[in-house]
């Protein structure tokens, strides 16, 4: 784990955010891809993915879970060219390579790198095709690999080779067209086990200005005028950033790690008045929930007032 004061910096608005950024970025590969779930790292950073985006997961990983992962992440990803190749029943061990010799005594050890399910080989082997197919499409541009990733069944089982087919060699590796449905650049019976999913970008909408009417004078006394005591205040229910339990859900999670310090823990009391008025003599004040705590066990009828 990476100390979260490090990090801080390189977050959504740090001082140094842009030199996290990869400029002119043209595809993302990511397998087993972690950061989802309640301790979500991505938050609506993921938002800002436009290049082409391939995933590939195994829909039993018990590692970083499929669903709050990859999947997510695919349903997210909604202004990037995006793909998700599931290799069911597969764990988080799809990637790297075989486990070396001095891994393999204990079945512990072999775990790291081997899956229970599919082979080492198998998976490299279909990694790598599509792979292949995916950056020959988009970072060297080239239309021929579309047929590999354009697959005729989304679900690799359902493929069929008809016996009305053209003849061709039982090993023959199938050409996806002419109503043979099994994948292209796979051989009969040996496509099984996989789904690829694809979706289009869909275009980013212009950010809309809205126009600022001036304010009236009660419009300024309101928001000037700070309430008269606790009482006088709505409590927002739950508050921003908590639910009743204190938890937060999945969303406020990956909200807090995006920008580096949780909403309960620092609570910004502010103000904002838009368009022309008045000077005001409104304070921002940011307190830490302890030290709100302090002040209610001190004085509970005066804390907050300040």
């Amino acid at each position: 784990m990476i100390p979260e004061s490090l990090l801080r910096p390189y977050l959504r608005g740090g001082k140094s955010q842009d030199e996290a950024a990869i400029k002119g970025l043209k595809a993302v590969v990511a397998i087993a891809p972690a950061g989802g779930g309640q301790a979500g790292a991505w938050g609506r950073g993921i938002l800002g993915i436009d290049a082409p985006l391939m995933l590939i997961a195994g829909d039993h990983d018990r590692t970083v879970n499929y669903e709050t992962g990859a999947r997510a992440f695919f349903d997210t990803a909604v202004h990037a060219r995006r793909f998700l190749l599931t290799f069911q029943g597969a764990g988080h061990s799809i990637g790297l390579g075989p486990a070396p010799q001095a891994m393999r005594a204990r079945l512990w050890d072999q775990d790291w790198f081997e899956d229970p399910v599919w082979s080492k080989e198998r998976l490299n082997a279909i990694e790598a095709h599509f792979i292949t197919a995916f950056l020959g499409r988009y970072v060297k541009d080239d239309a021929s690999f579309a047929p590999y990733l354009d697959v005729p069944v989304t679900e690799s089982s359902a493929g069929l080779w008809p016996a009305s087919a053209p003849t061709a060699p039982y090993d023959a590796y199938s050409p996806g067209t002419g109503g043979i449905t099994v994948w292209r650049g796979f051989q009969r019976r040996h496509a099984e086990g996989l789904e690829l999913l694809q979706a289009a970008p869909t275009a980013r909408r212009p950010v809309r200005q809205r126009r600022a009417e001036p304010l009236t004078l009660p419009d300024r006394q309101r928001f000037a005028e700070p309430p008269a005591g606790p009482s006088a205040r709505p409590r927002t229910a739950p508050h921003e950033g908590e639910r009743e339990d204190g938890r937060g859900n999945h969303q406020e999670q990956a909200d807090r790690i995006q920008h580096g310090v949780a909403p309960s823990r620092i609570r910004p009391y502010i103000i904002t008045v838009n368009g022309e008025s008045a000077p005001t003599s409104i304070r921002v004040v940011l307190k830490s929930s302890k030290d709100i705590r302090k002040e209610i066990a001190a004085d509970p009828i005066s804390a907050g007032r300040k």
